[in-house]
C-alpha cells in the first residue's frame, strides 16, 4: 500500500479587525492517495474584503473538477472546468 500524503500550507499574515477576523490570509492542502484514487486540494487567499482561490476534486469517473473563484462585497463568483475523459 502506497502512503498517503497530505500536504498543508497555512500562512496568516495579519490579525486585525472586529472579533479577531483575520482579513489578510492564504492557506492551501492537498490530500493524494494513489491506491484509493483519492485527490483533492483548496487553495485560498484573502486580503481585506476580496478573496480569491481554487480548489480541485477527482471524481470517481476518472475527470478533474476545479473550480477557480473569487468574492468581493458583489458576492461570490466562480468558474467550473473539467478535464480528462469521463470513465464508466
Amino acid at each position: 500500500m502506497e502512503p498517503v500524503i497530505v500536504q498543508i500550507n497555512e500562512k496568516f499574515v495579519q490579525l486585525c479587525g472586529q472579533n479577531g477576523y483575520a482579513p489578510k490570509y492564504s492557506f492551501g492542502y492537498r490530500v493524494v492517495d494513489s491506491h484509493s484514487g483519492v485527490d483533492y486540494g483548496h487553495q485560498e487567499t484573502r486580503d481585506g474584503k476580496r478573496t480569491t482561490g481554487r480548489y480541485h476534486v477527482l471524481l470517481p469517473d476518472g475527470r478533474l473538477q476545479s473550480v477557480n473563484y473569487w468574492s468581493d462585497f458583489r458576492g461570490y463568483h466562480a468558474k467550473v472546468t473539467y478535464s480528462n475523459l469521463a470513465h464508466h
